[in-house]
Parts: C-alpha cells; sequence; structure tokens
C-alpha cells in the first residue's frame, strides 16, 4: 500500500465545525460504513440530512464515529465554485475529479485532519467510486486514525447518485460552467447552442464536451465494415461519462431503441474507444448508435 501525499501547510488551523448544508446526503442507507482500527465503525450517513454528499466535483457534509465524533468532509462551497483548494482552513474537503477519483482532506475536532491524497491517484488502494455502481474502495489516512477502510468483508460505502451542486438560472450545474468558460454568464442552457456546433449546451454537459468550442463534440468517429459479422465504432469518450451501444429496427420508431450490451461502458479518464458490435444476422434494416449519461443515472 502507498502512502499519501504529505499533508500540505495549512494556515490557521480552526478546530470549527462549520455548519452542513441541507441537501440530502446520497449515500445509500444500507451501505454506509467505512472501517478504520484507530476509529472503529464509520458512519457515513447517520440520517437522510446529517450524512455525506458526494458530487460530481467535491463532496460535503458529515461522517460519524463514536470513538472520535464528527469528521466534516466540507461544506459544500469551495472557494473557486468547483474544488476546494484544501491550502487553509477556510476552503477544505474532500474532492471529486468527476472520474471516481476522491483527493483532498477531511476534519475531525478530536484526531485532525484525514487525508484522501496519494502520490498516483490510479494506484490500486486510491480512494474512487465506481461510476457505474457507486461503490467506493481504497483508503484515506488519519495520523491518529490510521488507515480508513472504504469496502472490505465488511466495510462498504456506496453513494446512490452524484449532486450537482447549484445550479445557475440557464439550467446548468455552476461547477461545469465554471470548469468549462471560468463564469456562469456565457452560457444560455436549455436548447441553446453557444458553439454552434448542433448539441445544446445542455446536452454537451450530459455528453462531457466542451460548450464553446464547435471541435468538441460527441459523434462516432469511425465504423470499419464487418469483419467476421462484427461492426468496429470508434468514438471518443469523455471522461466520467457512461456510454451504452443501442440498436433499432426502425428509425420512425423513437421507442424502439434498446441496449446491445447489458452493461455501460465506463469511460473512465476518457479517450478513444472502439466496440465489436455483432450484426446480429441478417436484417432487413438495423440502425446503431451511442448513448452518453452521467454516472449513477441510466
Amino acid at each position: 500500500m502507498l502512502p499519501p501525499k504529505p499533508w500540505p501547510l495549512i494556515a490557521g488551523l480552526l478546530a470549527v465545525m462549520t455548519s452542513c448544508l441541507t441537501a440530502s446526503s446520497t449515500i445509500s442507507t444500507q451501505q454506509r460504513w467505512s472501517w478504520s482500527s484507530g476509529a472503529g465503525w464509520m458512519n457515513w450517513r447517520t440520517s437522510s440530512t446529517n450524512g455525506v454528499v458526494v458530487g460530481q466535483y467535491s463532496c460535503s457534509g458529515w461522517i460519524y464515529s463514536s470513538s472520535c465524533g464528527w469528521i466534516h468532509a466540507g461544506d459544500g462551497t469551495p472557494t473557486n465554485g468547483v474544488q476546494y483548494s484544501n491550502v487553509d482552513a477556510t476552503d477544505y474537503g474532500i474532492n471529486h475529479d468527476g472520474e471516481g477519483h476522491l483527493t483532498g482532506f477531511a476534519w475531525c475536532e478530536s484526531s485532525g485532519w484525514v487525508s484522501f491524497e496519494w502520490t498516483n491517484k490510479e494506484a490500486a488502494d486510491s480512494p474512487r467510486i465506481d461510476l457505474k455502481t457507486g461503490s467506493m474502495r481504497g483508503y484515506a489516512w488519519g495520523g491518529s486514525l490510521g488507515w480508513i477502510s472504504l469496502s472490505n468483508i465488511s466495510a462498504h460505502v456506496k453513494t446512490d447518485t452524484l449532486d450537482v451542486g447549484p445550479v445557475a438560472t440557464n439550467g446548468l450545474p455552476v461547477a461545469w460552467q465554471v470548469l468549462m468558460t471560468g463564469d456562469t454568464n456565457i452560457l444560455q442552457g436549455g436548447s441553446a447552442d453557444y458553439d454552434g456546433d448542433t448539441f445544446s449546451d445542455y446536452d454537451e454537459y450530459i455528453a462531457g464536451t466542451h460548450p464553446t468550442n464547435p471541435a468538441s463534440r460527441f459523434e462516432i468517429a469511425s465504423v470499419t465494415p464487418p469483419v467476421s459479422s462484427n461492426l468496429l465504432v470508434a468514438w471518443w469518450m469523455a471522461g466520467g461519462r457512461l456510454y451504452q451501444v443501442e440498436t433499432n429496427l426502425d428509425l420512425l420508431n423513437v421507442g424502439g431503441w434498446g441496449p446491445l450490451y447489458p452493461s455501460w461502458i465506463n469511460s473512465g479518464t476518457g479517450g478513444w474507444y472502439e466496440a465489436e458490435i455483432p450484426t446480429l444476422g441478417i436484417q432487413t434494416g438495423l440502425f446503431y448508435r451511442i448513448r452518453a449519461a452521467l454516472p449513477l443515472t441510466p
């Protein structure tokens, strides 16, 4: 197991219990326990309004341990609108990179800082979320708590959804807009298409493409003719999205689309993907499409 990064120097450490936002906890009512040899069982959801909220880019809320008390995951209001900087005691918390990796720091008044930082976020034991199931795995570290296991033979933490956080008046999440454009006053949302690439601003959010770059669009890049009765279809996957191959016998039947595979494809950090698609025998007409979705929403 690799050790976490050295903790950052946090100026003016404050043992202050910041008020938690009122957003409902996203943690499963059944799978809500992590384990530490130094703190025992740690409850990520003591009630629907008193637990951890896992977001697309940051987390908030509270974890409770009977031995060390409350552990603060963040207040849900990163200074930059996207993620906590974790450089001072007024802007700290657990971050999510949108692709399943957890980083940052939580705070326990009795035990100090709890680190989710790892030198290599791709390490097998680094803390992360499965974007298809919501299940967490890996380890965090507390100086007096030891290693905190998010998933083992007994402990298991799972988030049912990813909270989008505050939504601007245009209907688009604030964090995503700030990440893409640096502001919330550039995109119009809804069916508006800022970059004119035929995909609305909202569709670009769902697909993970850039709403101000017309070259960034969700589309099939290539189709290779059948080899051994299979098509090879390639496309660019955005990080932190799920994809599904669907088929339909009749384009006029808008309700006729169905999944070709039983499982969604997790893009992870993104990149080129080539799917080998069976042609399903001889058909008078068979159509294919690729569907994109946000994690934990299909």
